[in-house]
């Protein structure tokens, strides 16, 4: 199991890489239900943890959240990644994503428990996106 190792100006560097990056790719970029983050933010016990869970078909999905939390929200954000992607990019530990192994019980666990261990008592955003499949943004369109 690979853990965050976040740090204040990884966040802040990449937020401005992948900022750049969907720039390029999106024409727009619409945020649905951002009142509800607003009452979790304003409303709800300041040691709830929200855990945002979406679809996944490419490789930002689970970075993007990590990003506006940060960006736009100043929230300590943490994503659920598969544990490929973090040993063939290593800079995903650095903003917040931490492994889990599917293919490996024993070890999801452990990711599970760490995950846990994350929320507990603490004020976080946790984004967690499931497939099978990553695909390239090039061969959604």
């Amino acid at each position: 199991m690979i853990e965050a190792k976040s740090s204040y100006i990884h966040k802040k560097f990449w937020t401005w890489i992948f900022s750049r990056i969907l720039k390029k790719r999106f024409n727009k970029f619409t945020r649905i239900g951002i009142n509800n983050l607003n009452e979790w933010e304003n409303k709800i016990n300041k040691s709830t943890p929200l855990i945002l869970a979406g679809n996944h078909s490419s490789w930002y999905d689970a970075v993007l959240p990590v990003v506006i939390s940060f960006s736009d929200y100043k929230f300590d954000a943490y994503a659920m990644m598969e544990d490929l992607q973090i040993i063939k990019y290593k800079f995903f530990s650095k903003i917040g994503c931490f492994s889990i192994n599917l293919k490996n019980s024993k070890s999801a666990a452990i990711s599970l428990r760490y995950t846990i261990n994350l929320l507990n008592n603490k004020k976080r955003v946790l984004s967690v996106s499931y497939t099978h499949l990553t695909l390239p943004t090039s061969d959604l369109v």
